[in-house]
């Protein structure tokens, strides 16, 4: 019987696309052109991808569960990424070929390298530069993938801790954080949520809750020292709606509009942001409701990424 999804996961996907979303569009649209047509802004938002990196790792071990071996979770996980990605950029490269965005244009040879998604480690730009949280994604997925290899993944939490102190000691080392390109040290820099999600889906699963507990308030350490500290209280907070969650305490959560709009949060993710912008920016030729310029692009990231995430389903039969 094919294993149900946790609803009250796909829900805290979709506050978190929504959160991603409203900052784009309300403070970080003002930000990159000099002007917003809205009245409200709501400059935490970024914060949604703190999210997403936790949830990655709650469900990557998930994910596991139903494959079989290392090579048939690379593929799965590719499945996962890739052809959304691939209907994204081509999207969103004949988007902004059309209606340019002055400074976020990119040449039709950075395109073809984009398709690789390794465009940061090459030191490549993106078709949209919010597509950073890929590669990032693409290594920890790598590192799990070498764990499975090695026949290690019931040390996965004690593993991935010790990447995490790796990566804190890159960050805060002089000497350590010239080393490699930007993106390794943006990697390093988030996957100590990466690991606390791994280590809440083991505290829900294990009887032995001790060590993971323990490995569990260790990743709070780089966030603590590291992050700003509004930023660090509101991680804590994902923390505690994690716990929640584990502990059958978030039932509340459950709403089928938002569970949907967080089964499609990665093709939202990939397409809202320079679209968005393209369409924000064609409305404001037009003396209309500051509402009605938010909502449009809205909907149209809906319809594109419901499409999109139809499409790939239907192709791959996932």
């Amino acid at each position: 019987m094919k294993k149900r999804r946790i609803l009250e996961l796909d829900c805290l996907r979709g506050l978190a696309i929504l959160a991603i979303i409203l900052f784009h569009y309300t403070t970080r649209y003002g930000q990159l052109f000099g002007h917003s047509p809205f009245k409200f802004s709501f400059p935490l938002g970024y914060l949604g991808v703190q999210l997403f990196f936790i949830i990655s790792g709650f469900s990557i071990l998930m994910a596991y569960k139903k494959t079989e071996g290392a090579l048939h979770f690379g593929w799965k996980r590719l499945v996962r990424l890739y052809p959304s990605y691939w209907v994204a950029i081509v999207l969103i490269f004949i988007t902004t070929t059309i209606f340019p965005l002055p400074g976020r244009e990119i040449g039709f040879k950075d395109f073809l390298i984009n398709f690789t998604m390794v465009q940061r480690w090459l030191g490549m730009p993106d078709v949209d530069f919010l597509l950073w949280f890929l590669p990032v994604i693409l290594t920890f997925y790598g590192l799990f993938f070498l764990t499975i290899v090695a026949k290690q993944v019931k040390r996965i939490g004690i593993i991935m801790v010790g990447w995490t102190i790796i990566g804190f000691l890159f960050l805060t080392q002089p000497v350590l954080s010239r080393i490699g390109p930007p993106i390794l040290r943006v990697s390093f820099r988030y996957i100590h949520l990466f690991t606390a999600g791994i280590l809440f889906y083991q505290l829900k699963t294990t009887q032995k809750k001790l060590l993971p507990t323990i490995l569990l308030l260790i990743t709070l350490i780089p966030q603590l020292i590291i992050f700003k500290y509004i930023e660090s209280i509101i991680v804590l907070g994902f923390y505690l709606i994690m716990f929640l969650l584990i502990t059958n305490r978030l039932k509340w959560l459950r709403n089928r509009s938002l569970a949907f709009t967080g089964l499609i949060s990665y093709q939202l993710y990939l397409i809202h942001n320079n679209i968005g912008y393209v369409i924000i920016r064609q409305l404001l030729r037009f003396k209309i409701n500051s509402l009605i310029i938010f909502l449009v692009p809205v909907f149209v990231s809906f319809i594109l990424a419901t499409l999109t995430f139809s499409f790939v389903k239907k192709l791959f039969n996932k």
